[in-house]
């Protein structure tokens, strides 16, 4: 399997399209418009047998952030994993500067 690299997504599996590379890109831009400063960013997306599965992981001082999903779709799976990573960044934006207890 060959892995495809776009500017910020990882691609196994499988060659995307240039629409699909175009909206990672964005998407990706918007996490990191609402991610941490100084944070480091991990997306990947691989093709399996059902569809796709991805990841988008966001370490920083502030925390970490991880979402996970599959979907047949690969335009659906991007949607769905920024869903899950823009709500913990809303979380984590409206606890910032209020002490709270860490689990």
């Amino acid at each position: 399997m060959m892995n495809f690299s776009g500017d910020n997504f990882i691609f196994k599996g499988f060659s995307p399209s240039d629409d699909l590379k175009v909206y990672c890109k964005e998407v990706y831009s918007r996490v990191e418009d609402k991610a941490p400063s100084e944070s480091t960013k991990t997306a990947f997306i691989s093709k399996t047998s059902k569809g796709y599965e991805g990841s988008f992981h966001v370490a920083s001082a502030s925390g970490v952030f991880k979402a996970n999903s599959k979907n047949r779709e690969a335009k659906s799976l991007i949607d769905e994993l920024y869903k899950k990573m823009a709500i913990q960044f809303l979380d984590w934006h409206k606890t910032r500067g209020i002490s709270f207890r860490e689990e």
